[in-house]
């Protein structure tokens, strides 16, 4: 479990360093390069709001697309024009700071998922003993347990 959640932080903060180097790129005015790349970088961090911040999920999404409004993320990356980059600019930023509260929230969310999954495993013992007793508990849990897993 902690070789996951080192892959897993490893993973978010390498997010949130390539979205530092994209407000660089948009600080320089690499319009180019931030079109390209902030493509990738929005769908891998949508993936984390989702997961991490569902409750920030709409806020995400409107920064990029907002039916309301031409300058938007969205409207830069077609148009280009400098208005729209003053505006895509800070809506990116905004995205970028959510992610980053994604980091805090991350040690939760694993603890409390790494608490669920210890607690169905003693409850799948505590079953185990009470309806087979102490004799073949082993083999019997073993099963229950891939049982249980399966359904995760």
């Amino acid at each position: 479990m902690s070789n996951l959640r080192e892959r897993a932080k490893r993973g978010l903060k390498g997010l949130i360093d390539e979205g530092k180097r994209l407000i660089g790129e948009l600080n320089e005015q690499e319009a180019s390069e931030f079109t390209w790349n902030y493509q990738t970088w929005y769908t891998k961090a949508l993936s984390i709001v989702k997961q991490l911040l569902p409750d920030r999920l709409k806020e995400f999404t409107v920064l990029y697309s907002d039916e309301k409004t031409s300058f938007d993320i969205a409207g830069y990356l077609i148009s280009h024009d400098e208005y729209a980059f003053v505006q895509a600019r800070e809506r990116f930023i905004q995205q970028y700071r959510i992610l980053e509260s994604a980091q805090a929230r991350f040690n939760d969310v694993f603890t409390n998922l790494q608490g669920l999954l210890q607690l169905r495993y003693l409850t799948v013992n505590l079953m185990h003993l009470v309806n087979y007793g102490r004799q073949d508990m082993s083999a019997r849990r073993e099963q229950s347990l891939a049982l249980f897993l399966k359904g995760i």
